[in-house]
C-alpha cells in the first residue's frame, strides 16, 4: 500500500504568478553575475557551472520529490516533466540550477579567495536559512505540499531539507574548486569538468536523502509509526486465542472434567475473561 497522494490539490494561480516573477528575477541576477564573472576572468567556467546545474535539474527533482513525499498540484503552471504520477514545474528545475550551479560556483569563488572553512560554514548556513525562508511562505500559499508522516516539520516544511539544501552547494563548490585549482590528473580548469561537478553533487545528495526516504516510505510497508496500544491489543488477542484453544477439547475423550486439555492457561484467564468456562 502506498502513502496516499494529495491528488485533489489545486494550484493557486495568483501565488504562482508572483512566485515565478520573483524566481525569474533571481535567476536573471544569478546568471548575470556569472556572466560578468566569466567576462572578467575571460573564462567559460562560471557559465559551465550553472549549465551543469541546469542539466542535473532536469533529472533529480522528480526523483527526490517522490522519495521525500513532495507533491505539486496537477494544474500547476509551466510543468516541465511528468514522473511518478506528478507534474514537475519549471521552477523546480531552475531551483536546482540555482542551488547546485550558482551556489556551487559562489562557494568555489570563496575558496579561491582564501576563505577556507569559514567560507564553507557561512555558505552552508546561508543556503540552508534561505531555503527555509523561501519555502515557508510557498507552503503557506498552498503551492505544493509535503505529505505523509513528516517528522521535524515547521509550518509544513521538513527541517531535514534545510540540512540537505545547505549541503549540496557546498559539495558542488568544493568539487568545482578541486576541478579548477587542485585537479590531480592533468590540466586543471577544464570547463567540462566544472560542468560535471553539479551532477556529482546531486548524486551525492542521495546519501542523506536515502535514510529519510526509507523512513517516510516505511509506512506503506507496515513499518512506520504505529498507533499507541496496537502492540498491547495484539498481545491480548494472542492470549485470548491461546485461552480459547485451551478450553476447546481436541477429541471427545479429552472432554472429561479435570483433564489437562480443559484447563485454560492462567495468563489467558487474566487477560481475556471470556475464556472462562461457565459453571
Amino acid at each position: 500500500m502506498n502513502v496516499p497522494q494529495p491528488t485533489a490539490m489545486h494550484a493557486p494561480t495568483a501565488s504562482y504568478v508572483v512566485f515565478y516573477a520573483l524566481f525569474a528575477a533571481g535567476m536573471v541576477g544569478s546568471v548575470g553575475w556569472l556572466a560578468w564573472r566569466a567576462w572578467r576572468s575571460r573564462s567559460w567556467l562560471p557559465l559551465a557551472a550553472v549549465a551543469g546545474g541546469g542539466v542535473i535539474g532536469v533529472v533529480l527533482p522528480s526523483l527526490y520529490d517522490n522519495l521525500t513525499l513532495c507533491w505539486f498540484p496537477r494544474n500547476i503552471p509551466l510543468p516541465v516533466i511528468t514522473a511518478y504520477g506528478m507534474r514537475d514545474p519549471l521552477f523546480d528545475l531552475l531551483g536546482y540550477a540555482l542551488y547546485i550551479g550558482f551556489g556551487g560556483w559562489a562557494v568555489c569563488e570563496l575558496l579561491r579567495a582564501g576563505h577556507g572553512r569559514r567560507g564553507i560554514w557561512l555558505s552552508f548556513a546561508f543556503w540552508g536559512v534561505l531555503d527555509l525562508a523561501l519555502e515557508l511562505p510557498f507552503l503557506h500559499w498552498g503551492m505544493y505540499r509535503y505529505y505523509g508522516h513528516q517528522p521535524f516539520s515547521v509550518g509544513g516544511f521538513p527541517l531535514y531539507w534545510v540540512f540537505m539544501n545547505g549541503t549540496v552547494p557546498v559539495l558542488s563548490g568544493v568539487g568545482m574548486y578541486v576541478a579548477v585549482e587542485r585537479w590531480p590528473f592533468g590540466t586543471p580548469g577544464v570547463w567540462w569538468r566544472v560542468a560535471i561537478v553539479p551532477s556529482v553533487a546531486g548524486v551525492l545528495l542521495f546519501v542523506p536523502v536515502s535514510p529519510v526516504a526509507a523512513a517516510l516510505h516505511a509506512e506503506c510497508c507496515g513499518l512506520g509509526p504505529r498507533r499507541r496500544g496496537d502492540h498491547q491489543r495484539r498481545h491480548l488477542a494472542r492470549h485470548c486465542a491461546l485461552g480459547r484453544r485451551a478450553v476447546r477439547p481436541r477429541h471427545p475423550a479429552a472432554a472429561g472434567a479435570g483433564s489437562r486439555a480443559t484447563r485454560p492457561r492462567l495468563g489467558a484467564l487474566i487477560l481475556c475473561p471470556s475464556t472462562r468456562r461457565s459453571p
